[in-house]
């Protein structure tokens, strides 16, 4: 069936009978109530085959209907004798007057579209407020529940418009589907929450999670909840990202077992009363641009001891325990019931991003997660405490850390790279060893690049010197300005080579910064090359590039592990043993890489940072000659693949 909103399928009985056997209104002159009989035992109105029942009668219709009974008077009520019902402000907000009234939950529970006042028999004094509430979206169900399929319920809350915090509820709506019925806001004598925020939430096993208020729809919080109807946007999806059922987290959550919730010992929710640090959680690395401040805790331990729970696990059980109409706070003292609480994770394609939520212990409203497992650092997002200023973060030494409202902070990309070795070189076993260097460190462009006045070097007739100017290279792009690039002052290994000169042989040959011009001008520079390679004067050359750091020089410098505990100190390096390989065949090295915090000498940092050029070289003893993979990139993403294949050593020989 639908909502009845023509009068004409409605009718009035002549005495109380039972609410299934009679006509589907009862109008009682003795108490001045109103009764909807839900269900008139298969009864036609008027040959329509229109019924009253749980899809209701808009509040419109049964004012119209009324009138049509106070003028005709069909039941012989004597109905105008009395004053009339209800008093019309706008087609969806009414005032029953002078002690007029519904005659029970049930009945209002079938007015739709529809919010209204009842008034005592002064017709001044309120008895009740409802507001009308109608949700925009799929819900899936149906009041009628004779559709089949899923038959979910909304259902709200209220909240304190000042703290936010849980006030009454949760309470379902009476029917199942997109919502429209009216609730109590007011009551004399009873409960008082017209002054509150009414939140609606729709939270179903499987199903996307949703959540809306008064405040959403432009109701400022403090001011009094009106009585007509107003629509909040609401709607539920199929979550592919819900992996784990209820049962099995509910199985599964015994002392010792994957979702530990018996002794503490698993994953765990905490509203913290302080803010907390990102630098003091214990991360290996700290949020890029950090540290921030954070109030509530998502642990994800598994609780059986097998390490950490995967993004889906911890999504799944974050959300089952959202659903709970009990407390899900982790910590002492705290009392926090599931279903009133704010969401706290989504998925955002296949990363996971918490959400500012209220927290009315004090902690602040960012969220974090800790004993996550490494391999998921690059798909986590954490939605930091937006309610603090840089100047919270001068005790934490960086007074230039500002917050946006709701900004999401992530770690610093970590790249992972797979080097797949040939069997030439595994073979070797112990004795074969690998190094990553850095083809350069950073690749600086201007307008053009000039070589002149090349000659001999100074004390060393084997070596050619000579003079570079630099056009069109701004300060922050000057390899002279920058620090620990080519600044003579502070940079002992200052070689470089120079990529895109119009005279090739000027091009991947190591030179070395032997002065400034003596005009102290950063854009003209002396150099002198390494070996006995010869260099000539070059016209400008537009589009030419310096790069700095470049292997085969004195400054080669081995990659850092994203692992290593102080940048620029370690190196990707490594025997090929046996206990450092993986995969299949045993005969691969996985290394990670702090794509964004990798500062080493002048490599720029950051989620803009340009893919780091590499060089990995190999080198066995009796199985596997030196070989060299150049021409290639750590590029920013989870994976980098490489495969070093070396020739068979034939020559090697030590009696």
């Amino acid at each position: 069936m639908t909502t009845i909103v023509d009068p004409d399928f409605l009718t009035d009985s002549a005495q109380n009978i039972a609410r299934v056997a009679g006509p589907n209104v009862f109008i009682n002159t003795a108490n001045r109530t109103i009764r909807l009989n839900n269900g008139q035992n298969g009864t036609e109105i008027n040959g329509s085959g229109a019924l009253l029942d749980e899809d209701g009668v808009s509040l419109q219709c049964l004012y119209s209907f009324l009138k049509q009974q106070w003028k005709d008077d069909p039941r012989s009520k004597n109905l105008i004798a009395y004053p009339f019902p209800l008093v019309a402000i706008t087609p969806e907000q009414f005032e029953f007057s002078y002690g007029w009234k519904l005659s029970d939950d049930s009945s209002r529970d079938l007015i739709r579209t529809g919010g209204w006042t009842e008034k005592a028999e002064d017709n001044t004094t309120v008895n009740r407020e409802y507001l009308g509430v109608i949700s925009l979206g799929n819900i899936d169900g149906d009041q009628n529940q004779d559709g089949g399929g899923d038959q979910d319920k909304v259902y709200y809350g209220f909240f304190n418009s000042t703290t936010n915090a849980p006030i009454s509820g949760p309470f379902n709506f009476s029917f199942p589907g997109e919502v429209n019925q009216a609730i109590k806001t007011f009551e004399l004598g009873g409960d008082n929450n017209k002054n509150d925020v009414l939140r609606l939430f729709i939270r179903q096993p499987g199903k996307t999670f949703d959540q809306t208020d008064t405040t959403d729809i432009g109701i400022t919080p403090g001011t009094t909840l009106p009585t007509n109807v107003q629509r909040f946007p609401l709607v539920e999806g199929s979550d592919p990202n819900i992996t784990v059922t209820d049962n099995v987290i509910a199985t599964n959550g015994q002392s010792g077992e994957l979702y530990d919730s018996a002794d503490n010992a698993g994953p765990k929710i905490r509203y913290l009363n302080e803010s907390v640090l990102s630098n003091t959680l214990g991360y290996t690395k700290d949020l890029d641009g950090g540290p921030f401040k954070f109030g509530v805790e998502i642990d994800a331990t598994a609780g059986d001891g097998s390490g950490s729970l995967t993004l889906e696990q911890l999504y799944s059980w974050v959300h089952y325990r959202l659903r709970e109409n009990g407390n899900i706070e982790d910590s002492a003292g705290a009392s926090k019931i599931g279903k009133l609480q704010d969401d706290l994770v989504r998925f955002v394609g296949t990363a996971l991003f918490t959400n500012n939520v209220t927290n009315n212990d004090g902690g602040g409203k960012g969220v974090y997660i800790t004993n996550f497992a490494s391999a998921d650092t690059n798909q986590l997002s954490f939605a930091s405490d937006s309610t603090y200023t840089r100047e919270d973060f001068r005790t934490a030494g960086d007074p230039a850390i500002g917050l946006t409202d709701g900004n999401q902070r992530a770690f610093p990309f970590t790249a992972s790279g797979r080097i797949t070795f040939s069997d030439e070189i595994v073979n070797d076993s112990a004795t074969a060893k690998f190094f990553l260097y850095h083809a350069y460190t950073k690749e600086y462009s201007g307008t053009s690049i000039a070589i002149s006045k090349v000659g001999a070097a100074a004390g060393d007739a084997s070596l050619d010197s000579g003079q570079i100017t630099l056009v069109g290279f701004g300060a922050s792009t000057n390899p002279l300005a920058t620090a620990e690039g080519l600044d003579v002052a502070v940079e002992t290994d200052r070689y470089f080579v120079l990529n895109g000169m119009s005279t090739s042989g000027n091009n991947g040959t190591i030179l070395k910064i032997t002065a400034e011009n003596a005009t102290g001008d950063p854009t003209v520079f002396q150099f002198n090359t390494l070996d006995d390679i010869t260099i000539v004067d070059n016209a400008a050359s537009a589009g030419a590039t310096l790069r700095t750091h470049p292997i085969n020089s004195p400054g080669s410098l081995l990659v850092d592990s994203a692992g290593t505990a102080v940048e620029n100190t370690g190196g990707v390096t490594s025997t090929l043993a046996t206990a450092n390989l993986t995969g299949t065949n045993n005969n691969q090295f996985v290394f990670s890489y702090d794509f964004d915090g990798n500062t080493q000498k002048d490599r720029p940092s950051g989620s803009t940072a340009p893919a780091t050029n590499v060089v990995i070289r190999a080198l066995g003893l009796k199985s596997g000659s030196w070989v060299e993979l150049g021409s290639i990139n750590i590029a920013r993403v989870d994976e980098n693949n490489y495969s070093v294949v070396s020739a068979i050593e034939r020559n090697y020989a030590n009696p």
